[in-house]
């Protein structure tokens, strides 16, 4: 199981670029489902049932990443972000280019017995970095490396034990989920419909054209949050909790559960002795803020798998946490048609 996840979380697929994941997933889904990609992207899978309630499972491919913006005679490039980073852990930061040629660079600023004095406490700032990779500009457009070209962050993925440590688990983990839910979904009668998204972090982009082409009854969102457990955060300030379980979302910066589809999600926990907690509400923002708006509202659910240091090449989960998403999400989808009275 883990060797599928580590697949997914070392593709590389920015907002924009989501063709190296949505591929593996296709090649990784029961063949019998329908399948087809949008005009922006979303691969859309259906299990081609038609009965009543249709749930729609969603978790978006693109992770955080930067494009090129310019690149100097000497190969220095400078790049802009595509999602939410911390500038302050770019420095020394490994990255990937991806060329015709895929390189392999860093990102670069002027080292410390180089800086004036008075500089040497004020933070690196986006527009101070660039990035190294020793070829020069020339060498770079023989490797298909120019203005646009997308980035990665470039680390390996760590399995020790529960342990996870890995880039791009926002949101690879909820890919993963929904291709260990296919199973079941290849099986239970009522219609199940896999949204698998793009261009998440740049605005929740793909989400809001897939929303208005589908009318499911509910929308579970497969994600992964940040976990606050660290030094020196204030237990109230923290969204979640690294050995606390799968998260579900009651409010966010977009979205607010609708307390009765929230409500059920709890008793399905309880009832199958699934580990969860509670997401401090006002933290972030997943694609249900677009899904649960669309048409005349999709009562919608968000899932989420705890990490630490998400969007950053060093993201640590416990696959003990992917596998409680996983069991609440099958259990939701199994109770849910008793729940809904139609």
């Amino acid at each position: 199981m883990i060797e599928t996840l580590k697949q997914l979380a070392q593709l590389d697929g920015p907002p924009g670029y989501e063709d190296r994941i949505r591929n593996f997933i296709i090649k990784n889904l029961p063949e019998e489902f329908e399948k087809y990609t949008d005009k922006i992207g979303n691969l859309i899978v259906s299990n081609k049932k038609k009965n009543k309630p249709a749930i729609m499972l969603v978790a978006h491919m693109d992770e955080v990443g930067f494009m090129v913006q310019h690149i100097t005679n000497e190969g220095f490039i400078k790049f802009v972000e595509l999602g939410g980073w911390d500038e302050r852990i770019l420095p020394s930061m490994k990255v990937k280019l991806l060329g015709i040629i895929d390189i392999i660079g860093t990102i670069g600023s002027i080292p410390p017995h180089m800086i004036e004095e008075k500089e040497k406490d004020k933070p690196y700032r986006l527009k101070d970095l660039w990035i190294d990779t020793g070829y020069t500009k020339e060498e770079l457009n023989k490797f298909g490396i120019n203005v646009g070209t997308f980035i990665t962050p470039y680390s390996e993925f760590i399995f020790n034990d529960d342990v996870i440590i890995s880039k791009a688990l926002d949101d690879r983990v909820g890919c993963y989920s929904l291709l260990q839910i296919s199973e079941l979904a290849k099986e239970i009668n009522n219609e199940v419909i896999l949204c698998f998204t793009v261009q998440e972090e740049v605005g929740l982009r793909g989400a809001r054209i897939v929303s208005n082409q589908l009318n499911p009854d509910l929308a579970i969102i497969i994600e992964c949050t940040a976990a606050g457990d660290l030094p020196g955060i204030e237990e109230n300030m923290q969204p979640t909790k690294l050995l606390d379980g799968a998260s579900i979302t009651v409010m966010d910066k977009r979205f607010i559960a609708n307390k009765k589809y929230f409500d059920f999600l709890i008793e399905v926990a309880k009832k199958y002795n699934i580990k969860y907690q509670i997401k401090k509400p006002s933290f972030g923002a997943t694609d249900a803020g677009e899904i649960h708006l669309s048409k005349n509202g999709v009562p919608s659910l968000v899932i989420s798998c705890p990490a630490r240091y998400i969007h950053s090449p060093t993201s640590i989960t416990k696959y003990s946490n992917v596998e409680n998403v996983v069991k609440l999400v099958k259990s939701a989808i199994l109770e849910f048609q008793e729940f809904v009275n139609f």
